[in-house]
């Protein structure tokens, strides 16, 4: 409202500016249209003046009645951000900005927005960082060792070394685009605006990170797990699978990692998989019962629409210990309001930022079934 009305009065002081000036370049007095035209954009600016000085003073008035949130109350001040009154948090950008970093409890429910709508995101592990300098992430993979019996007047012996590794974790910004939502509904106390808000944004931004974390290049993007996962198993056909290459490419994973170890797919190879039966006509694939979901030969199934279909050269099945893949986030979630962008259809933007990055830690934790 303010800028539309400023952007008037700056048109009106502009007319009246040029008709004085004629008149001073005539060195002769304003005509009659000229003194109506002059004395309509005074009285217009006037008003505007008026309408701008009320506006403030609600403003300044909203600011002096706030109510004073407690910082740990995250939902109640997310709210109050969404629908535009005053918040008392530090953790408030700029009122310029309009932008507003949210807290734990609020952060933790766009995350698990994030997760509904992504299977591969939901496997994966995480770890949070304040900053977003590059990251040494240690890594280790001891399954060939082991413990040895030694009698008590044995000397003292030497285990194997256990030798560390790093991988460099970095901080891609991922930014949703902006959503719109009429001012009526953010208005509308009735409404879970918090929820609206979450899951748009929450959707926006899991698409997206479950694709770079699928088949990211590591580069301009997250480093995805079918450029990492090494070879389990090699399928005799282009465009389909059998039981036993699947039992193949599971037990091509070392125990340590296969006993806690997911299949992951598209929806496509899903359904091919689905039909395949066994020796006595029985699905090798369970059905999703009791809140339990799909398994294949016990294991828990993920559907990743970022997995590529069974064809030539392609990798669309992995098998492993998903949570081995880890995300990096860097300062929480911040996001954004923009009041008066869409104003002429009566709505508010709203679109968030997150800064993270990905990669397996251990190649030997996942591998992929290739097609011939």
């Amino acid at each position: 409202m303010l800028k539309k009305l400023r952007a008037e009065r700056e048109k009106l002081t502009s007319t009246m500016s040029a008709i004085a000036g004629t008149e001073r370049a005539a060195g002769k007095g304003m005509t009659d249209e000229e003194k109506r035209n002059f004395d309509s954009a005074s009285v217009r600016v006037k008003e505007i003046d008026g309408e701008i000085n009320r506006i403030e003073e609600a403003r300044a008035l909203s600011v002096e009645t706030a109510v004073s949130i407690k910082s740990d109350d995250d939902n109640s001040e997310f709210r109050n951000f969404l629908q535009g009154r005053e918040v008392r948090s530090q953790s408030t950008l700029t009122n310029a900005a309009g932008g507003f970093t949210v807290g734990a409890s609020v952060a933790n429910q766009v995350i698990v927005s994030m997760k509904a709508y992504s299977g591969m995101i939901e496997s994966a592990s995480a770890i949070n960082t304040s900053n977003g300098g590059d990251l040494l992430y240690p890594t280790l993979d001891d399954t060939t060792n082991e413990a040895v019996i030694t009698a008590e007047t044995d000397a003292r012996r030497n285990g194997s070394d256990v030798v560390f590794g790093s991988i460099n974790l970095g901080a891609f910004v991922y930014d949703s685009g902006i959503i719109k939502i009429s001012n009526e509904l953010v208005q509308d106390s009735a409404v879970n605006i918090e929820s609206i808000v979450i899951n748009a944004l929450a959707e926006r931004i899991s698409r997206k990170l479950q694709k770079d974390m699928t088949i990211g290049a590591g580069t301009t993007a997250p480093s995805g797990i079918l450029t990492q996962t090494t070879l389990g198993e090699t399928a005799a056909a282009v465009n389909a699978v059998t039981g036993d290459e699947l039992l193949n490419l599971q037990f091509s994973v070392d125990d340590a990692y296969g006993s806690k170890g997911k299949y992951m797919m598209n929806s496509n190879t899903l359904l091919a998989i689905a039909k395949l039966k066994d020796g006595q006509g029985n699905y090798l694939v369970s059905t999703a019962t009791n809140g339990i979901g799909r398994t294949l030969f016990g294991k828990p199934i993920v559907v990743n629409p970022n997995m590529p279909d069974m064809a030539t050269g392609t990798k669309p099945i992995v098998f492993g210990d998903l949570s081995k893949y880890m995300v990096r986030n860097v300062s929480g979630l911040s996001i954004f309001k923009f009041n008066e962008l869409y104003q002429e259809t009566n709505e508010i933007g709203y679109k968030a930022s997150l800064r993270a990055d990905g990669t397996l830690l251990d190649v030997a934790a996942v591998k992929h079934l290739l097609m011939a």
